[in-house]
């Protein structure tokens, strides 16, 4: 049994550093697992930082929309069609609504998507996002941490 077991670990150990020479980065395979995890915010929040809101609030919206995911769609099961153009569906980082009239903002740019993002806050306000209406953007705002 143990020698069994000593073959197969000698074989797994060879069949490893192989791999790793024919492909050195063959292990760092991006696995995306089921539940939200942390992607990197920094150049989001940096976008964010260059218009006049509450920033810690958008932040906190724009992570409870997407986890600073700026490829994200979202609302897929909204999508209708016009004149052969779809809309109804969300993209980036806030989760842009594409309606008629916002086709610019249909794009996984940061800049693009966090300047849609301030536009439509100058003139709805917050509650355009359903992540601030229904409350759960608090969790990610720091001083209700503590």
């Amino acid at each position: 049994m143990w020698k069994i077991l000593r073959r197969f670990l000698i074989i797994l150990g060879v069949v490893m550093v192989v791999a790793t020479i024919v492909n050195p980065g063959w292990w760092h395979a991006k696995v995306v697992p089921p539940w939200p995890t942390e992607y990197d915010c920094t150049a989001i929040e940096a976008e964010i930082k260059k218009y006049d809101w509450d920033t810690e609030t958008a932040t906190a919206v724009m992570k409870a929309e997407s986890s600073c995911k700026s490829d994200n769609v979202g609302d897929t099961d909204l999508i209708y069609e016009i004149n052969g153009k779809k809309y109804g569906y969300s993209v980036g980082a806030f989760q842009i609504r594409i309606l008629e009239g916002r086709e610019l903002c249909d794009s996984f740019d940061i800049e693009m998507n966090v300047r849609c993002a301030y536009e439509i806050y100058s003139r709805s306000g917050w509650t355009a996002w359903s992540m601030y209406s229904n409350g759960r953007y608090e969790k990610f705002l720091w001083h209700k941490l503590f």
